[in-house]
Order: C-alpha cells, then sequence, then structure tokens
C-alpha cells in the first residue's frame, strides 16, 4: 500500500539557506520618500513580513531586494554576497506574485519548466525538476493542464512551483493570496507555511493583511511612512505595540488616555469622569501623562464592579454576531470612540446576551493591558 506523506518530507536535502540583509537602503520617486533608509535583517530559513497600509514602502524594499529598482543608498545581501548591482535573473531569487503572472498559452508544465529552460537546464533534469515540484504543490497530474482550467488556490500553487523551480535562495511573496476568497485564503495560508517550514527557505512575504501577517510569518516589520516603526516575533508585535500606530494596525484595539502618579496605580482623566485604575509597568519607569492599550478579546463585561480587575462603567450600545465570537461596543462617559469588548460564543449563550442600553462594566486585568509613553492623540 502506498504511503501517504506529505512530499517536502521525502525531498532530498536542499542546499542551506542563507539570510537577507537590506542595510541602510533607501529611495525617493521625485521629491516623494517611498523608502527612508531602513535596515532589516532576515534569518536564515524563516519567514518575515513586511506588513503596513498602502504607501508604507514594503512594496519598494521587497522590488529592490529583487532588482526591480536600485536603491538611492544602501545595499543588499544575501548571506556575504552583495547583490545590490546584480541583475534580478542571477541573484538567486524566487518570486510568487498577487496575479501569479503564469503565461496563459502554457501548460502548467511548460509554466514550471519555463525558468529552467531559460538557464539551459538539461530536457530530462527539466522533467525530473516540474514533477517534483508538482508532487510538491500536490498537483502531480495537472502538468497538461492551462492555468484556465485551474482554480485560484491552483494557480496559486502553480506560480510558487515555478518560484521553487530553480532552487532559489530566497523566495519573495508580493501579496500572493490576495486573489483568493477568506476561506481558501486561509487554507492557502497553512499550507503555504507548512511548505515554507518544510524546506526551510528563507522567505519575505509582503502583505497589508494583518491576519496573514501574523499567522504565517516568523517575524513582522510594520512599516509606515516609509520606515520601520516595529520589528519582533507576531505574538509579541501584537500583544506588546510600541506605537498608537502599531497598536491599532494590527487589529482593535482599545486606547485609553491615562495619568501615572503612583505606581502601579494610574488614573483614567475623561474629563468630568476620572476612574482610579492599576497598572502593569513591565518593569518600566512611567510618570505623568500616557496611553493604555488593551485587546477587546482581553476584556469581559459584568454588571457589578469586577474584583481584582479593572472595570469603566459605561454603556451598552452595539452587539454582532460574528459566528464564533461576540463583538460588544460600549459607551464611556468622556470617551469619544466606543471601547470593544469580543467574546467567545461558546461562552455566551443567546438568552444571557446583555441588552443594548444596559448598564456593564469593562473589565480587564492589569498584566493584559500595555503602556505607551506617546500622549493621548487628539480627538480621543
Amino acid at each position: 500500500m502506498k504511503e501517504d506523506r506529505d512530499p517536502a518530507q521525502t525531498r532530498p536535502d536542499r542546499k542551506s539557506r542563507q539570510p537577507l540583509r537590506v542595510v541602510n537602503v533607501s529611495k525617493k520617486y521625485g521629491e516623494v520618500d517611498a523608502l527612508l533608509p531602513t535596515t532589516i535583517e532576515i534569518r536564515a530559513g524563516s519567514l518575515t513580513a513586511l506588513l503596513g497600509p498602502s504607501g508604507c514602502g514594503k512594496t519598494t524594499t521587497l522590488r529592490i531586494i529583487a532588482g526591480l529598482e536600485y536603491p538611492d543608498q544602501g545595499r543588499v545581501f544575501i548571506g556575504d554576497r552583495d547583490i545590490t548591482d546584480v541583475v534580478p535573473n542571477r541573484r538567486g531569487l524566487g518570486m510568487v506574485f498577487q496575479n501569479y503572472s503564469l503565461f496563459p498559452h502554457l501548460t502548467v508544465f511548460e509554466n514550471v519548466a519555463f525558468g529552467l529552460r531559460m538557464r539551459k537546464t538539461p530536457e530530462d533534469k527539466v522533467r525530473r525538476k516540474v514533477a517534483e515540484q508538482l508532487d510538491l504543490v500536490r498537483l502531480p497530474d495537472a502538468g497538461g493542464r492551462y492555468p484556465r482550467q485551474l482554480s485560484g488556490g491552483q494557480q496559486q500553487r502553480v506560480a510558487l512551483a515555478r518560484a521553487l523551480a530553480t532552487d532559489p535562495d530566497i523566495l519573495l511573496l508580493d501579496e500572493p493570496l490576495g486573489a483568493l476568497d477568506k476561506n481558501l485564503r486561509e487554507n492557502m495560508q497553512f499550507e503555504l507555511r507548512q511548505l515554507q517550514q518544510a524546506l526551510s527557505i528563507t522567505t519575505v512575504l509582503v502583505t497589508h493583511d494583518q491576519e496573514e501577517a501574523l499567522t504565517m510569518s516568523d517575524e513582522v516589520v510594520v512599516m509606515d511612512h516609509g520606515r520601520v516603526v516595529q520589528a519582533g516575533p507576531p505574538h509579541e508585535i501584537y500583544e506588546r505595540p510600541q506605537s498608537h500606530f502599531v497598536s491599532e494596525f494590527l487589529g482593535a484595539a482599545n486606547i485609553l488616555p491615562i495619568h501615572i502618579d503612583d505606581l502601579p496605580c494610574a488614573v483614567v482623566d475623561l474629563g468630568q469622569q476620572r476612574h482610579a485604575l492599576r497598572i502593569d509597568a513591565g518593569g518600566g519607569v512611567w510618570n505623568g501623562r500616557a496611553s493604555l492599550v488593551i485587546r477587546p478579546e482581553k476584556c469581559w463585561l459584568a454588571t457589578t464592579p469586577p474584583s481584582g480587575a479593572n472595570g469603566l462603567p459605561g454603556t451598552l450600545v452595539g452587539h454582532a454576531f460574528r459566528g464564533s465570537q461576540h463583538a460588544f461596543q460600549v459607551a464611556v462617559a468622556g470617551l469619544d470612540r466606543a471601547l470593544t469588548v469580543y467574546a467567545q460564543a461558546t461562552d455566551i449563550g443567546s438568552d444571557s446576551l446583555p441588552m443594548a442600553g444596559a448598564s456593564v462594566f469593562v473589565c480587564w486585568k492589569p498584566e493584559n493591558a500595555v503602556i505607551l509613553e506617546e500622549a493621548d492623540r487628539a480627538g480621543r
């Protein structure tokens, strides 16, 4: 009986992977700073996501790595090799685009074989390599089909097989799942990540999708206005944001203006309303105005003040059922924006949902909030 194994686990060992370094790289288009001097180091065999809104500099960074743009300053290295002046097809890169860029007039086999044939690879090796790649992406019988005969997910796999066929040192993914629907995109996140880990190939993923970055990467590099604003493991970026921008870009966040006089105590200053809180300073020294960030899933609702936790009184003004969870909005006097609370659907029965207009407390544990040094912004 044929054993059902992951093809990636049966492949021969690939050549040792190389780290990627972008050192003090910048780029201007006319008077616009698309990328301010930026340094990013990516560990060998890891997947790093460049995350940020449109115009933040992530795509410019990827294009400089790929050799499609030349930096105004700075250098790009694969291992100890300076590739800044190397033409794209000699950099040892594989690349997958959002639209896959498959040749519609070529079969799947011919698409995957394209890069190998451009390198004058002997035909017998081309056939072996293409078969190996199609087996790797679980499309062993698709070689004779055309891209139009494939689903979006299958086209994405073919594009990946083509990118990997030349055994690149670095894999570049430019919004590779953006054209897929939500369910397929989520499945492909796991599949692509498992394949990257099995091959241990150094990978750069460009995305504006926060969930995709958190799900797939070893490290997230958050960018804004042409610069890196925070970098680190996904859980660290999410749980311990260092700015309002990062806290709000990586999911919903409740941000409270506070005043710290005497640790571990603080005051939520809401104009006419002032509420005492206990905070976790995390070893820092804090004094004066700051902001407190609490993720909605770290909060819960209560009808009475909590014991051993913080609680802000407010009025329930909104509720949405999202299948796996409930989302509540609570208006707090003195705050311009309602606080958001997430609760797992399994934890709340339909007969026990609080009603709009109910008086509630938004509660959280001190250790689940993050203090930001920057003062609250205008409009909060």
